[in-house]
């Protein structure tokens, strides 16, 4: 279902700024503005660790940045999560491309229209937003005709966001999914790292455990057919 938030940036639209905190993998934060990076292709990557779909689209996203290596074109994930955790993912999940951490209360989301990860973006040489996509959609193909200026050939995606603004609107041509969701407490803060979420065998649950409910309910409805 897509939702778009009426003040979001759109495709051929100049990206809002990059307010960051703090790198975790690249070179300075001070190198990374949108007048550093003009006349290269940016691929942004909203994601976060406790987010399943996110990390199944990492060896996808790495295998772009390889081949992409020798090219002007840069891959820049940007995070909430706490850099403690990130960095001990990081010893057990390689991922290429630079790594920031959005400041506290994601300003840098929230400007995108972020209501989903992951969600991906993309930046033509000119500073310009060539498209608005997820991880899954994006192949070589696509960086290739944004380096050589051409227009995306990517589906015009836009996100969308239920509000009180009329000019907010809901479209949908698939029939109304019902969701039924169980929690079972009260229960302490839970320690270490994120666990499961996804579709468990063989009774085909949707299961998740110690997740935030706004990503079980991301991967939930990410992987229902359309």
């Amino acid at each position: 279902m897509p939702w778009r938030i009426k003040s979001s940036p759109r495709v051929g639209e100049a990206p809002p700024p990059l307010t960051l905190s703090e790198i975790v993998q690249g070179p300075a934060i001070g190198e990374i503005s949108w007048e550093k990076l003009k006349g290269k292709v940016v691929v942004l990557e909203f994601w976060d660790t406790h987010c399943a779909p996110c990390i199944a689209a990492i060896p996808h996203l790495n295998e772009l940045v390889d081949k992409f290596s020798s090219e002007p074109v840069v891959f820049l994930g940007i995070s909430d999560d706490n850099k403690d955790y990130l960095n001990a993912f990081l010893k057990r999940k390689h991922i290429k491309g630079w790594l920031a951490l959005d400041q506290p209360f994601g300003p840098t989301k929230t400007a995108f229209g972020v209501v989903g990860i992951p969600h991906t973006v993309i930046i033509d040489p000119a500073g310009k937003i060539a498209a608005i996509t997820d991880p899954w959609n994006l192949d070589a193909p696509h960086l290739k005709e944004v380096l050589e200026g051409k227009p995306s050939s990517l589906p015009v995606f836009e996100p969308y966001s239920p509000g009180a603004d009329q000019d907010a609107a809901v479209v949908s041509n698939s029939p109304s999914i019902t969701v039924q969701v169980s929690i079972q407490g009260p229960f302490p803060q839970p320690k270490g790292a994120f666990n499961f979420v996804g579709w468990e065998k063989p009774e085909y649950k949707f299961m998740a455990q110690k997740a935030f409910l706004r990503n079980v309910l991301s991967a939930f409805l990410a992987s229902v057919p359309t």
